[in-house]
């Protein structure tokens, strides 16, 4: 069973996975690691189909993590960035392949 949801940055909407259709590729850039987290998509929910395990974030979301990697990207990082975020999480994000979603509505990647 999957419910696992998508959130729009564009459209300030959240979307079901299964309603996005079409996996996109995601670009593979050479990229720092908050760069790459500041980039992750928005997502809640877990998918027991995924093979991974539950994480502590699937109920609430990636959205507080996300949305402060953002922040620490436009006026800098606290030395102990990977700490403030969740060392768990951090390597979650850098350590698997993400599949990326185009909204139905703008278009934007999520």
């Amino acid at each position: 069973m999957t419910d696992v949801q998508r959130y729009c940055n564009q459209c300030t909407t959240w979307y079901h996975e299964n309603c996005l259709g079409e996996i996109v590729a995601a670009e593979k850039m050479m990229m720092e690691d908050l760069d790459i987290i500041a980039a992750f998509p928005i997502i809640r929910g877990h998918s027991s189909e995924s093979g991974k395990d539950q994480q502590d974030w699937d109920v609430s979301g990636t959205g507080r993590m996300v949305l402060k990697a953002r922040e620490w990207v436009q006026n800098g990082a606290p030395e102990n960035w990977k700490k403030k975020l969740s060392a768990r999480f951090v390597h979650h994000v850098l350590s698997d392949e993400w599949q990326y979603y185009i909204c139905t509505v703008c278009q934007a990647t999520i």
